[in-house]
């Protein structure tokens, strides 16, 4: 990837790789499908001492999502806690994303109580990201033949009104 050569060029230049650099870097491994890549960047970020945000994780979840690699999009948001960075409701959606493509229904849902215990609230500009997230869990459950279990995530979404 040529982001990968640009960021170590970058590192060996007086130009020291930013969080803004990394996290383009770490997004361009998640359009590849490279999650191991994507880690190892949140890895070298944290022993460069950048402090890692939101975007880092989420661009490192995705990366997992489309490498249908649900267990580490869970890790991941699981780590997010751990380093007191607040995941928000584009973490959780790509963790359940990757969840429904891996057909882990049971998964699927354990991250969408989570995401509401946690509170987590769409603003305007991704409301449509919990209607996603709730869709991902309703079709996880229909690949695993848990109709019953869809049913019942669509009840809750009309009377939480999430559009």
């Amino acid at each position: 990837l040529k982001a990968l050569a640009l960021l170590e060029v970058m590192g060996q230049a007086i130009i020291k790789p930013d969080v803004i650099s990394y996290n383009a870097a770490i997004s361009a491994c998640g359009k590849a499908a490279r999650w191991q890549t994507a880690i190892a960047l949140l890895t070298a970020m944290s022993q460069a001492s950048i402090k890692l945000d939101t975007v880092s994780y989420n661009a490192a979840i995705s990366a997992c999502q489309k490498a249908v690699e649900w267990q580490a999009a869970i890790a991941l948001l699981n780590t997010m806690v751990w380093a007191v960075v607040e995941p928000n409701a584009i973490s959780y959606n790509s963790a359940i994303s990757a969840c429904e493509k891996a057909v882990e229904w049971h998964a699927a849902l354990v991250l969408l109580e989570a995401m509401d215990r946690a509170s987590v609230e769409p603003d305007i500009s991704s409301h449509t990201t919990a209607t996603v997230a709730c869709s991902a869990a309703i079709t996880a459950c229909g690949k695993s033949a848990q109709w019953w279990t869809a049913l019942a995530l669509l009840a809750d979404m009309s009377q939480n009104t999430v559009e």
